[in-house]
């Protein structure tokens, strides 16, 4: 098959549109839908938020509420990264929170809720 140079031209034009579509839909360094305040630098939870806010795709992040035990913050937290939709990325983030507290039922018995999700 043999292209014209008018439709290798469409062709290309096409291409970059996608390009340029792609790139300014990506929620990568949006916060999203923040619906509590969201930890920072508290170990592996705001590694957690770190890497939500960094995610490209649908996301959440899901967490315990926050409480002071000896002069330290306790809560547990789940995540769920690059999802097709929100519904979805929530639903896994609450999981794996809940999945926490299972584990660590003695820590903390909070309940978990969605803190953000774009």
């Amino acid at each position: 098959m043999s292209y014209t140079a008018q439709q290798a031209d469409g062709l290309a034009y096409a291409a970059s549109a996608k390009k340029k579509q792609a790139s300014s839909t990506s929620l990568a360094g949006k916060k999203g839908n923040v619906r509590r305040r969201l930890p920072r630098g508290h170990r592996e939870c705001g590694k957690a938020v770190e890497d939500y806010i960094k995610a490209s795709g649908h996301s959440a992040y899901a967490s315990t509420p926050m409480y002071a035990l000896n002069n330290s913050w306790s809560y547990i937290c789940g995540s769920a990264l690059n999802r097709r939709s929100i519904k979805e990325a929530e639903a896994l983030a609450l999981r794996a929170c809940e999945n926490g507290t299972r584990k660590w039922k003695n820590a903390f018995g909070g309940k978990c809720s969605i803190y953000a999700s774009k």
